[in-house]
């Protein structure tokens, strides 16, 4: 009866091991992550052509150069803040899709970690996909130097959808900047 009794008391306990082993095989779980990391890939890649398509289309957007002259924006310093929301809008664009895949990535490779295998071949993408270059950062760090009237007038002027500043500077007159 005692050695029935501790039988019983550990009996769950060996059930809940065997049957997380029977669950499923690791390598159908690596393909599981893996298949998901690819399909966030393809997202992140639909994702992209989307914004692009937005940013080539972006010709209506019409900037009044009149009020920067009012607040005497530099040319530079307008050039910089344009090229500033350009990437920080795209950045807006993809980010969804961004984060999801660098958090597919990140999934598989804790997986790949208590597994005791080697992080996945996508790591290294992770931080390209996640981080600001240092090109953005220091054009975003001119940017908030910038009087806060300054930098409320790019905002609303602009707003948050991708555009390709080429397509605006043609049409504008930036010498008028400098006058």
């Amino acid at each position: 009866m005692a050695v029935n009794k501790k039988l019983t008391s550990i009996l769950p306990i060996i059930i809940a091991l065997y049957s997380t082993h029977s669950l499923g095989s690791d390598d159908e779980i690596l393909n599981f992550l893996d298949n998901k990391v690819e399909n966030k890939t393809k997202l992140l890649s639909d994702s992209i052509s989307r914004c692009k398509k937005e940013e080539n289309t972006s010709s209506e957007l019409r900037l009044d150069l009149n009020v920067f002259k009012t607040l005497k924006v530099s040319k530079n310093k307008f050039m910089k803040s344009l090229f500033y929301f350009k990437f920080r809008n795209q950045e807006l664009c993809e980010s969804k899709s961004r984060y999801a895949l660098a958090f597919a990535i990140n999934q598989l490779n804790f997986t790949r970690s208590e597994l005791g295998l080697a992080v996945s071949e996508y790591s290294e993408s992770t931080t390209e996909i996640l981080y600001e270059s240092k090109k953005f950062l220091q054009l975003k760090i001119d940017f908030m130097k910038l009087d806060e009237n300054i930098r409320s007038e790019f905002e609303k002027q602009i707003g948050k959808k991708p555009f390709n500043p080429h397509n605006i500077l043609e049409k504008l007159d930036t010498d008028l900047l400098n006058k």
